[in-house]
């Protein structure tokens, strides 16, 4: 008689950043570093999976199952994205920095859904002595 053998799949990871994914809290390895592409991890045995994704913007997790040998399950993960507003020269007196008409003192974080709805977002930045600054700026997938 032959030896068994384990029946197994692979489980492919698309995410719109550049993540690193964990299988059943074990780390597999990176993906999203080309959002329309699959990043094939495994083989993993037959069953019930959970696979997490962690960057800057956060930590997903989605549950996979794998029900015969060969199987393939597809997880994807979207990201909204993080504008950070930097300005040049540094320690200018009197800064005043708005982000759609809200004064901006860290990070913003946008949802997926307004990111996809191809939201944009009008950045300012005035202080006195200096020539004021404004523009509407595009949110884009995955960035950070």
């Amino acid at each position: 008689m032959p030896a068994l053998e384990r029946e197994e799949g692979r489980i492919l990871v698309r995410s719109t950043a550049a993540v690193t994914v964990t299988v059943d809290g074990v780390v597999a390895g990176r993906a999203g570093l080309d959002p329309s592409s699959w990043a094939s991890f495994g083989p993993y045995a037959v069953g019930s999976h959970v696979v997490g994704a962690s960057c800057a913007l956060g930590v997903q997790e989605k549950a996979v199952e794998l029900v015969s040998d060969g199987q393939e399950a597809r997880v994807e993960f979207e990201w909204g994205s993080r504008l950070v507003v930097v300005v040049s020269p540094t320690g200018i007196p009197s800064l005043t920095l708005m982000v759609d008409g809200q004064a901006y003192t860290s990070p913003v974080d946008y949802s997926a859904e307004e990111v996809r709805s191809g939201r944009r977002v009008r950045v300012e930045a005035s202080a006195p002595g200096y020539v004021s600054w404004s523009e509407e700026v595009a949110l884009r997938r995955g960035r950070w």
